[in-house]
């Protein structure tokens, strides 16, 4: 096991996971470096809807935005990422991520250390290398935060606390209050955030009538205000909601919410009701009760800080696939009733002293 004292790592480069999920199921790995090597500068290097999640995270010094062909603010290719990051002079890089491209990116921007999972055939290009967890050779899934914490454990991180955390800033949550109110939803109101969408695939999608429908039942019984997030390109599936519902599920424009201002949206609420998508993240971070729609999803992936989330999910012979598209019925959402999302969001906001 490789392991170093604190002055041992003055540079550290976090290359973060593509998903929003993922990057919030992150922190704590982040977290746990800092608490590590406290005087080290630590930059990330994410996607910029990462960068968004990761913005104002007090354990980063620096957020590097980029795509996967290495373009963003300060890069035009991934030729400039790796020299970007080269001048840096990294002593350690936890590569999150399992492709390749990541791992190989690491290895050119010259990191003494290069700590990752040993597959994709990237083994060489690590130079500590973790296995991941196999049963009868195969490996198994487990919960992503647990999975980037060991990662975080090779490099001698003691304090591998699982608490997701995301953080906004005065703006975002000014932001955030200044959409609500233009929806009409007032301080006191009892807010209920849907998300609908899923830019994973259209198997993750439960249907906007069914969340419609449990929508106006929430509304009628107790008057709530609901809103409706959809995130870029997913326009349509807001607009059916709305149309569908006929108590008024608000919906704001477009682009009116993006990723910051959507953390002041969900830290104001007190439920969410989601799809197996990235944004439902924050509610877990916020602690905010939430109920999670799943379809294609093997639940071990996201089985962490569920103590206010009901994880609803059909027993179905063909699944969790983890596929976008269905080939075959969609069974596995078409069981899930609005009468069990109620059911699981009425409980959870008794529970938490919500109604």
């Amino acid at each position: 096991m490789f392991s170093v004292r604190p002055t041992d790592a003055e540079r550290i480069l976090v290359v973060a996971p593509s998903w929003v999920g993922d990057v919030v199921m992150a922190t704590p790995a982040i977290r746990a470096l800092r608490s590590r090597f406290p005087d080290a500068h630590v930059t990330a290097l994410a996607r910029q809807t990462g960068a968004d999640v990761l913005e104002h995270n007090p354990h980063l010094d620096r957020i590097i935005a980029a795509d996967k062909k290495g373009a963003g603010p300060e890069t035009d290719s991934t030729r400039d990422l790796a020299r970007l990051l080269k001048q840096q002079t990294l002593d350690l890089a936890v590569v999150l991520p399992n492709s390749f491209r990541t791992a190989l990116l690491a290895w050119r921007a010259g990191a003494r250390r290069r700590v990752g999972y040993a597959v994709q055939w990237r083994s060489a290009l690590l130079t500590d290398r973790v296995l991941p967890p196999r049963q009868n050779g195969r490996i198994v899934p487990i919960n992503m935060v647990a999975r980037y914490l060991a990662l975080c454990g090779r490099v001698g991180c003691t304090h591998l606390s699982k608490e997701e955390e995301v953080f906004a800033s005065d703006d975002d949550i000014a932001a955030a209050k200044e959409v609500l109110s233009s929806l009409g939803v007032g301080d006191d109101d009892l807010l209920v955030v849907l998300i609908p969408g899923a830019s994973y695939g259209p198997s993750k999608l439960w249907g906007a009538e069914k969340f419609a429908e449990v929508s106006d039942n929430l509304i009628e019984r107790h008057g709530c205000k609901i809103v409706a997030h959809v995130g870029p390109g997913e326009g349509e599936v807001g607009r059916q909601v709305a149309a569908a519902s006929a108590s008024g599920v608000l919906v704001p424009p477009p682009g009116a919410v993006n990723l910051k201002i959507l953390k002041g949206v969900i830290k104001r609420s007190a439920l969410v009701i989601a799809n197996d998508t990235g944004p439902r993240h924050y509610a877990v971070a916020y602690g905010v009760p939430n109920v999670v729609i799943l379809g294609p999803t093997n639940r071990r992936y996201i089985d962490v800080n569920l103590e206010r989330t009901e994880l609803l999910q059909a027993d179905v012979e063909c699944g969790p696939c983890q596929r976008k598209v269905c080939p075959r019925d969609h069974k596995c959402m078409q069981l899930i009733t609005p009468s069990q999302v109620l059911g699981a969001a009425e409980s959870l906001l008794a529970r938490t002293g919500r109604l």
